[in-house]
């Protein structure tokens, strides 16, 4: 600093600096910023279970018997966006997933509706999903045979 240049030290969290000709520079002191746990909404029970068991088929390549079901050809949208936000947990990535692409989910749901003799809406767990997974894989019926 010069002499025409003094600094003035306020103790009430602030610095002050004088720069001749009349100017003052407030440099106020940094405050921390918490940013939201989540925005991401809540979504139905059938929808998140299901969206979390796709992934960990996607994940364990394990989705023939699904692309049976895929009368809309969305699966290709999902698995890209899965792909490219592997990192993250499941059950986070499930709720991002539906939250960015939840039509998706309810075009392949209506499509497994549609193609099977069950109500999508009553399948709310991980292992009720994968029961049903199973026994149409039992039954033969899968994008291969």
């Amino acid at each position: 600093m010069n002499n025409s240049e003094t600094m003035n030290v306020n103790n009430e969290d602030e610095t002050t600096e004088e720069l001749g000709a009349g100017f003052d520079v407030v440099v106020p002191k940094p405050e921390l910023v918490e940013m939201p746990t989540s925005n991401i909404p809540t979504f139905d029970a059938h929808i998140s279970s299901f969206a979390s068991f796709y992934i960990k088929k996607f994940k364990t390549d394990n989705l023939e018997v699904m692309e049976s079901f895929d009368a809309h050809n969305g699966m290709m949208e999902l698995n890209k966006y899965i792909l490219n936000n592997i990192s993250l947990p499941r059950k986070d990535l499930a709720q991002k997933t539906i939250a960015t692409h939840q039509a998706k989910f309810e075009t392949l749901l209506a499509d497994i509706a549609e193609q099977s003799d069950v109500n999508v809406n009553n399948l709310t767990s991980y292992p009720q999903w994968e029961e049903w997974y199973e026994s149409i894989r039992k039954e033969g019926k899968t994008a291969l045979s």
